[in-house]
């Protein structure tokens, strides 16, 4: 059996506390797991080279203070026909798509703000990400361009979860043959990007846009749910990455289908568990 990500969550977490390692194999053989999967498990843990000071209420990757099952029900699940979108029709995870959430005016707007400012792609922790996400990314101020403040706006108002709880707009190219390969957008609890990115809390929801149609490939892919969405402008795709009992979602790991043809621009906004005032619009 493979080990689910909340065991493996349990026994880094019980690592860093440095508790009595027979004792910790011992709970997982309680919970009928294989010696051979335990020291698999183990083997994988990596202290964190970063200090971070520990919340207490977080243990596991989740915040006891978080009403995860509201987060997952933000005004968009109850709101989605009105604006124009859809359910993807799959029981393990809640994923949307509203076509035409942005015109194509806007879109071109955004996509010429994004080859302003465009760098290498990097991976959460902030090292190179090589082979593995190829694309090029522009980190979108909103102080800066009055567009951008209004796709905050926009993004914002849709999912109905309000700004101080989402970190900014990302806008990502892709080439031919650039690629973001499998990965999930929330932070696996007790690895070192989790503890690098703890005081910012842990993402929940993610909303991208599609800035334009890409000729072939690009699709962004599911592959546990087999589900495969195409660059088409304006299009939105939103997923909710975490349980409602807060816990990580692993049916929702997905990949940046490399480009065959023409290129692939997207928008990227993460919400997140940890914010200032209410979660949502009043």
């Amino acid at each position: 059996m493979a080990v689910s990500d909340y065991w493996v969550a349990w026994t880094h977490d019980s690592m860093r506390q440095q508790k009595n390692i027979n004792v910790i194999k011992n709970t997982l053989r309680n919970a009928c797991i294989e010696d051979s999967e335990i020291n698999q498990v183990i083997a994988q843990y990596r202290p964190s080279k970063r200090s971070v000071k520990a919340n207490p209420n977080v243990v596991n990757g989740v915040n006891k203070l978080v009403d995860y099952k509201a987060m997952a029900n933000p005004p968009l699940v109850g709101n989605i026909d009105a604006l124009g979108g859809q359910k993807i029709d799959t029981k393990h995870a809640q994923i949307y798509t509203i076509p035409g959430f942005l015109s194509a005016k806007e879109c071109d707007s955004l996509r010429k703000i994004i080859n302003l400012n465009l760098v290498p792609s990097k991976i959460s922790n902030d090292k190179a990400a090589s082979d593995f996400r190829t694309s090029s990314t522009s980190v979108l101020d909103a102080a800066k361009y009055p567009t951008v403040k209004t796709l905050d706006k926009k993004i914002s108002k849709a999912l109905g979860i309000r700004l101080p709880w989402s970190e900014g707009n990302q806008g990502q190219k892709y080439l031919v043959g650039q690629e973001f390969k499998t990965h999930y957008d929330y932070f696996k609890p007790n690895s070192q990007d989790f503890d690098e990115h703890a005081t910012q809390g842990q993402r929940t929801w993610t909303f991208m846009i599609y800035l334009n149609n890409t000729v072939k490939g690009g699709g962004t892919h599911f592959p546990k749910l087999d589900q495969t969405f195409y660059p088409k402008e304006g299009t939105a795709l939103i997923w909710n990455n975490l349980y409602e009992n807060g816990v990580g979602n692993s049916w929702v790991s997905h990949c940046g289908l490399p480009v065959e043809e023409g290129e692939k621009m997207i928008i990227t906004k993460w919400f997140k568990d940890q914010g200032k005032g209410p979660v949502f619009y009043a």
